[in-house]
C-alpha cells in the first residue's frame, strides 16, 4: 500500500474535536459590512451574469451561491466601500472557481495542467499591463473571467501596486502546479514541504495584495517594501491557512486528499486528539508572533505623517479582519459541512 492509501485507511472513522476557535481570537476585531444584504444580491447577480453553465455546471453554481461569498467578502473587508467590496468579492469568486477547476482536473496530464496554469499567469499579467490595449481571448472561459478585476486594478492601482499583485499571483499559480505534482505522488509529504506549498496555494498573499485597493490607500514605498510588512503578511497567511486546514479537514478527506496540516499531523502522531493539540499550539504561537510583527510595523511608521500612519494602522487592522473574517465565514458557510457539540466545539467525524 502507498503511504497515502495507508493514511486514508488509518484516518477513516477518526474523530477530531476542535475547540471553539473564535475564543483563540479574543480581542481581535470582528465585524460584518453594513451592506451585506445588498452585497449578497450583487454577488448572486455576478454569478448569474459572469459564470454561465459553460463555466460552472448548474450544481456547482448552486453550491457557489450557498457558499455565501457575499458574507466572505463582508467579513474580510468590513470597512471597504461597497463598490470596492464588489471587486474583492469578484476576485474571491474567480479564485475559488479557478481553484476548484484545477482540483477537479487533478488527474489531468502534468503538461495539460502546466498549460492551464501558464495561460492563467500570462492572462493576469497582460490584464494589468499598460502596454496591452486588447487582450487575446484565452482558451479557457474561466481564465477570461479575471478580465473585469484586472481592468479595475489596472485603473485603480499604481504600477508598483500592480507589480506586487502580479508577483503574488505568479507565486500562487506556480505553487498550484507544485500542488498538482504533489497530488499525483503516492507519498505523503512531510509537514515542512507541505507547509511551504500551502502558503503559496492559499492565495492569501493575493488577498493581502488587495488590502490597499479595498481601503483606497497607497502605502509609502518604505513601508510597502519593508521586511516588517512582509512578515505581517506572512503571518496573516499562516493564521488563515492553518485555521482553514483545521476546519476543512473533513471536506479534504471526503474529497480523497490528505494534503492538509491537521491530517499530516495525524500521519505523524497517529492520534487525533494529539494532532488537534499540536495544531492549536502552533496556531497560538503564530498569533503571538503576529502581535509582535504588528507592533514592529507600527513602530517603523513612527516618522511618517499622520495620514500615512493611519494607512499603516488600517493595513494591520485589515489583516486582523481577514483572519477573523475567514473564521466567521468558515463557521457559517455550508462549504465545510461543520457540526458543533453543546460546548461549541467543532466535531469532525471522518
Amino acid at each position: 500500500m502507498s503511504n497515502k492509501h495507508f493514511l486514508r485507511e488509518s484516518i477513516a472513522g477518526q474523530r477530531f474535536v476542535l475547540p471553539n476557535l473564535l475564543n483563540i481570537f479574543a480581542g481581535w476585531p470582528v465585524a460584518t459590512h453594513s451592506a451585506l444584504d445588498e452585497l449578497r444580491t450583487l454577488v448572486d447577480q455576478h454569478l448569474d451574469l459572469r459564470y454561465s453553465t459553460d463555466i460552472l455546471p448548474p450544481k456547482t453554481a448552486r453550491a457557489f451561491k450557498k457558499n455565501d461569498f457575499g458574507l466572505l467578502a463582508a467579513t474580510w473587508w468590513p470597512l471597504a466601500s461597497l463598490e470596492r467590496l464588489c471587486v474583492v468579492a469578484a476576485l474571491f469568486i474567480w479564485i475559488y472557481a479557478w481553484d476548484d477547476e484545477l482540483d477537479s482536473a487533478s488527474g489531468m496530464l502534468v503538461d495539460s495542467a502546466q498549460n492551464f496554469l501558464s495561460e492563467t499567469a500570462s492572462y493576469v499579467r497582460r490584464s494589468l499591463d499598460d502596454n496591452v490595449s486588447l487582450l487575446e481571448k484565452p482558451n479557457s472561459a474561466l481564465i477570461e473571467r479575471f478580465d473585469w478585476v484586472g481592468l479595475v486594478l489596472k485603473r485603480g492601482y499604481t504600477i508598483a501596486q500592480r507589480h506586487n499583485f502580479v508577483k503574488h499571483m505568479d507565486h500562487f499559480i506556480q505553487q498550484s502546479f507544485a500542488e498538482q505534482k504533489m497530488i499525483l505522488s503516492q507519498d505523503v509529504p512531510d509537514l515542512a514541504t507541505y507547509w511551504r506549498m500551502r502558503l503559496g496555494t492559499s492565495a492569501i498573499d493575493v488577498t493581502t495584495a488587495m488590502l490597499e485597493y479595498a481601503y483606497d490607500i497607497e502605502l509609502p514605498a518604505m513601508i510597502a517594501q519593508s521586511a516588517e510588512l512582509q512578515q505581517l503578511y506572512l503571518l496573516t497567511n499562516e493564521i488563515i491557512s492553518l485555521t482553514n486546514d483545521m476546519i476543512s479537514a473533513k471536506k479534504e478527506v471526503q474529497n480523497g486528499t490528505v494534503h492538509n496540516a491537521l491530517i499530516i499531523l495525524f500521519s505523524m502522531t497517529g492520534d487525533a486528539d494529539l494532532s488537534v493539540q499540536l495544531a492549536m499550539e502552533w496556531l497560538k504561537g503564530i498569533l503571538v508572533a503576529f502581535d509582535v510583527a504588528a507592533s514592529r510595523l507600527l513602530d517603523s511608521a513612527s516618522g511618517l505623517t499622520a495620514n500615512e500612519k493611519a494607512s499603516v494602522g488600517r493595513i494591520v487592522q485589515g489583516c486582523r479582519y481577514q483572519c477573523t473574517g475567514n473564521l466567521t465565514w468558515s463557521l457559517e458557510t455550508p462549504r465545510y459541512g461543520l457540526e458543533s457539540n453543546d460546548a461549541g466545539n467543532i466535531v469532525l467525524q471522518l
